[in-house]
C-alpha cells in the first residue's frame, strides 16, 4: 500500500498522556525511529504537538498518522447476529474483523477520535481487537485464553480449536488516579504498593471468574493455555507461577510492541482493516514544479508590465524619496517551540522511568546531567526497573542510598554525559517591525510577566549578544502538579516571540507544592 519511502506515525492517547513514534523509510529500510511522549489533556490535538507532526511531514508524500481507539463500548458482533445488529442499534459503525467477526464502535468515539486530530490529519483508525486478531494470525493459538493489557483495561478473547473466537469481553481495573482519592491513600510510595495489590487481586478474580462463567456457557471446550499480553509489566516471575500454581493453567506473560504491531496492521492492502479510509497523498515534488513554474511566469510578466508602464510615465518634476517607517523581515532566531520541546522530552522521559514505588522529592536537569533526590523502600529498585532504562539517554548512571531513616531509605540518582545532543534549530520569524526597533528590558520583563500566574517571580539575571540579542531571566515559581509547568511551556510555545526555557532547571517537592526554578531566555534582533 505503501511507496519505498514513507514517514509513518503512530499517535496513541493513554488518559492525558499522548504517545508518539517516529519511523521514516527509506527504500524499505528503517532509517529513523523516535519516540516522544507528551503531557495531552484536551479534547483536540494541542498546538505544539501538532506543529511537530506536521513539520516532520512538511516535504514528505508519503506520511501515515495512525491511532488506537481504546473505548469500554467497542463490541465484537458475529455474522450471524449482524442483520439484527445493525437493525436494532444505529448509534454503531461496523468494521469487518474476520471472517466470522466484525467490530462495533460508538459512531460518537470515532467521531471524537478523528476530531483530536484535526490539525494534522488522521489515516488509519484501530481498535485493541485488531491487535488480538493479528496475533491470532500469526500465532499458533488453539483452546486459549488471550488477554491484552492496555492501561486499566483488559481485552480478553476465548479461542478454540481451530483459532477461532469463541468468546470475547473488555474489563476495566481500578485506576492508580482513583486509588489516590481514597481514605486508604498516604503517600506515593505506599500508594503504588497499594495499587499493585489491587491490581493483582482484580486481575486474578478476572481470571477466574471469566474462566468460571465461560464454563457455565459451554462445556465442549477446555482452556489448555493462557497468554497475557502486556505493555507494562505489572507482574514478576513469582507471582505469574503463583497464577499458574492456583488456576492449574499454563501461563504465559509477554510483552508486545503495540507500535510494531500497528505499523504491520498498516501494511495491510485491505483498507477495511481500519476504520477509516487513509487520505489521498500528493505528489509535492510535481506540485513544486508547477507552482515554480506558475511563479517565474507572473514574476516575467510583472517585470515586463512595470518596464513597460515606466517609459510611459516619466515623472516631469524630481521628488525626493522619502524612507519607509516600516520594513517587513524574515528574521532568524532561536526556535523556541524546538528548544522548550527538548526541555519538555527530558523531564517526561525522567518521569516515566520512575515507577509508582519510588517517590520523587527533587529533580535537576542540566544540558548534560539528571540528577534526582527519591524516597525508596527496596534498594533493589533502581538496579531492576531504573538504571538500565537511564542508561539508554545517559552514559552513565549512579546511586547514593543513605540507610540512616529505614524502612524508607533516602537515595540520589545521578545521571551524567547525556547521549543524544540535538542540535539548536533556527526559525523564520515572520513579521513588521518597527525601523531600528527594539524592545528594552523593561518592556520585556512586564510582558513576561503576563504570561506566568501570579505568583511567579521573574528576575533579570544577564544578556548576551552576538548576531541576536538574548536577555536571561531566572524564574522561580511554586505549582501543584507537573502539569502545571507544562502548560507554561504550551503558553510560551503559543507566542510570536523567541521564548524558552533554559538550563538549569529544578524540582523541589516541599509541604506548599513543587518548588520550580529555571533560566527563561528571550531572543531579539540587536
Amino acid at each position: 500500500m505503501f511507496s519505498k519511502n514513507f514517514l509513518y506515525i503512530n499517535a496513541l492517547k493513554y488518559n492525558i498522556q499522548l504517545k508518539i513514534a517516529y519511523k521514516k523509510i527509506i527504500n524499505k529500510i528503517p532509517i529513523q525511529i523516535e519516540n516522544n511522549t507528551y503531557l495531552a489533556k484536551n479534547d483536540i490535538l494541542e498546538k505544539n504537538i501538532a506543529q511537530k507532526i506536521n513539520s516532520l511531514s512538511r516535504n514528505i508524500d508519503q506520511v501515515y498518522i495512525t491511532t488506537l481507539l481504546i473505548d469500554d463500548e467497542t463490541k465484537l458482533i458475529h455474522k450471524t447476529n449482524l442483520l439484527k445488529f445493525k437493525n436494532q442499534d444505529k448509534n454503531y459503525d461496523l468494521l469487518k474483523l474476520n471472517n466470522d467477526y466484525s467490530i462495533a464502535v460508538l459512531k460518537t468515539r470515532l467521531f471524537e477520535t478523528k476530531n483530536y486530530f484535526k490539525k494534522t490529519g488522521i489515516d488509519y483508525i484501530y481498535s485493541a481487537f485488531h491487535i488480538l486478531n493479528l496475533y491470532i494470525e500469526e500465532n499458533i493459538c488453539s483452546n486459549e485464553l488471550l488477554i491484552l493489557t492496555l492501561n486499566t483495561k483488559a481485552f480478553i478473547f476465548i479461542l478454540g480449536e481451530k483459532s477461532n473466537i469463541i468468546f470475547s469481553k473488555i474489563l476495566t481495573f481500578t485506576a492508580f488516579e482513583d486509588i489516590k482519592k481514597t481514605k486508604f491513600y498516604d503517600n506515593d510510595i505506599l500508594g503504588q504498593k497499594l495499587f499493585d495489590e489491587i491490581y493483582s487481586l482484580e486481575f486474578s478474580l478476572m481470571l477466574q471468574s471469566t474462566i468460571e462463567n465461560f464454563y457455565k456457557k459451554t462445556k465442549n471446550i477446555f482452556i489448555e493455555k493462557i497468554s497475557i499480553l502486556y505493555t507494562i509489566k505489572h507482574f514478576n516471575n513469582e507471582q505469574v507461577r503463583q497464577m499458574n500454581e492456583e488456576l492449574m493453567i499454563n501461563i504465559e506473560y509477554n510483552y508486545i510492541h503495540i507500535d510494531e504491531e500497528l505499523f504491520k496492521l498498516t501494511q495491510y492492502t485491505n483498507p477495511k482493516k481500519s476504520f477509516i479510509k487513509a487520505r489521498k497523498k500528493h505528489n509535492t515534488k510535481l506540485n513544486k514544479i508547477v507552482l515554480n513554474t506558475f511563479i517565474a511566469i507572473i514574476m516575467f510578466l510583472s517585470i515586463y508590465l512595470f518596464i513597460s508602464i515606466a517609459k510611459d510615465n516619466i515623472p516631469k518634476v524630481k521628488e525626493e524619496s522619502v524612507s519607509t517607517s516600516v520594513i517587513t523581515h524574515i528574521v532568524q532566531l532561536p526556535d523556541h517551540i524546538d528548544k522548550n520541546e527538548i526541555i519538555s522530552q527530558r523531564i517526561l522521559k525522567s518521569l516515566e522511568i520512575i515507577p509508582y514505588n519510588v517517590l520523587l522529592k527533587e529533580l535537576s536537569l542540566k544540558v548534560n546531567s539528571l540528577k534526582l533526590v527519591t524516597n525508596l523502600l527496596n534498594e533493589n529498585i533502581f538496579v531492576k526497573t531504573m538504571k538500565e532504562s537511564f542508561l539508554e539517554f545517559y552514559k552513565t548512571s549512579h546511586i547514593y542510598i543513605d540507610y540512616k531513616d529505614k524502612p524508607i531509605l533516602k537515595a540520589v540518582i545521578t545521571n551524567e554525559n547525556l547521549r543524544i545532543k540535538k542540535i539548536s534549530k533556527f526559525k523564520d520569524y515572520k513579521d513588521i517591525y518597527n525601523k531600528n526597533e527594539f524592545i528594552s528590558i523593561i518592556t520585556v520583563t512586564e510582558q513576561l510577566k503576563m504570561l506566568f500566574p501570579k505568583n511567579t517571580v521573574i528576575n533579570f539575571k544577564s544578556s548576551f549578544k552576538s548576531k541576536i540579542i538574548t536577555f536571561n531571566y531566572a524564574v522561580n515559581i511554586l505549582i501543584k502538579n507537573p502539569m502545571e509547568f507544562f502548560n507554561i511551556i504550551n503558553t510560551l510555545n503559543n507566542e510570536l516571540y523567541s521564548i524558552n526555557i533554559s538550563y538549569p532547571l529544578s524540582f523541589v517537592k516541599t509541604p506548599d507544592g513543587i518548588d520550580v526554578e529555571f533560566i527563561l531566555q528571550f531572543h531579539q534582533l540587536r
